[in-house]
């Protein structure tokens, strides 16, 4: 009786083998028949499993299936029996007693392969897409922060699902919030991933419409390129922004992204003349017809504060020790 969960589902010995094989293609054949001969119900459901991934928990799999927990409880009963999926606590044995969130994993990935292989890639895809909206809607604010990656990570190559602007506005933005997130642990070429999804996403009239998301993305995209060596590629894309941005304190941050691709590249002047640009933009003007003879100057009188000094003492304050 699936109400008594007290005690996991006696399994073949030959089911609990598979958890100790290197799955060949032989047996992996052998799981796609062995799923396709579930109950058709129980089949569609484990193939949802299978689109979230070789993990996963009643509430996720709930929600993509557009179920209570408790039927989801159910229908993993008979998987679980076959010898396909495992609780990977013991949380499973009380869905009907209290609100608790068990989790699950299949058996061996290539198990979980096995059903993902059962479905057409549009499928996949379309399944894929009504986990990620799903998770969207029923999910909160701290679980969505939580789960950033994984829920947009489920809109990744599903463009043609995109029925209306506002949900391509808002994965656009789920897109900029994981690729700041992955500059910040410099992960910079999932930065870039996400940031090139994301103004894949963008309306054409994204600048008028979408000011903030679209400056966002393009300077996430700029930042990433800069970190991974492509230094042609993001001056190219700053540049194409500084022509359609007014706001000075934007228009500041990308100057500074510039100047430090010139000094990077020992280019002095570029790099000065960039900042004294951003500096005009708060209006702080520097006359430029005599700036090199402004340079000398300070050089000198740099040079002369130095010869004051020998060198153990330069390298004394040079480590912050005054």
């Amino acid at each position: 009786d699936h109400r008594d969960l007290h005690s996991f589902p006696t399994r073949r010995s030959s089911d609990l083998k598979i958890q100790a094989l290197d799955i060949s293609e032989d047996v992996m054949e052998l799981m796609k028949q062995k799923i396709a001969a579930l109950d058709s119900e129980i089949g569609d459901f484990l193939k949802t499993a299978s689109c979230i991934g070789v993990r996963f928990d009643l509430k996720t799999l709930a929600i993509a299936a557009g179920v209570a927990p408790e039927e989801a409880s159910r229908l993993l009963w008979k998987p679980m029996q076959e010898g396909l999926i495992q609780p990977t606590d013991n949380a499973y044995k009380y869905v009907l007693e209290i609100e608790t969130n068990p989790g699950y994993r299949f058996i061996h990935d290539r198990v979980q392969q096995a059903a993902y292989s059962l479905m057409e890639d549009n499928e996949k895809l379309e399944m894929r897409f009504k986990i990620g909206r799903l998770m969207l809607e029923r999910l909160t604010e701290i679980e969505l922060e939580d789960r950033l990656f994984e829920v947009t990570n489920y809109f990744q190559n599903a463009a043609g699902w995109f029925e209306d602007e506002s949900i391509r506005v808002t994965v656009a933005g789920l897109n900029a919030r994981a690729g700041e997130r992955a500059k910040l642990s410099s992960a910079f070429e999932a930065a870039l991933g996400y940031a090139e999804t994301g103004i894949a996403l963008l309306p054409e009239n994204c600048w008028e419409t979408n000011y903030k998301l679209t400056y966002h993305l393009h300077k996430l995209r700029a930042e990433a390129n800069f970190a991974i060596g492509n230094f042609e590629i993001s001056i190219q894309h700053i540049r194409l922004m500084l022509d359609r941005i007014t706001d000075p304190v934007d228009r500041a941050q990308l100057q500074i992204i510039l100047v430090m691709h010139y000094h990077g590249r020992a280019e002095a002047n570029l790099s000065l003349f960039t900042g004294l640009e951003a500096l005009e933009s708060f209006g702080v003007m520097v006359a430029k017809d005599n700036i090199q003879e402004m340079l000398a100057r300070e050089f000198m009188r740099t040079k002369e504060i130095i010869q004051r000094y020998d060198e153990d003492q330069i390298v004394y304050y040079r480590e912050g020790t005054e």
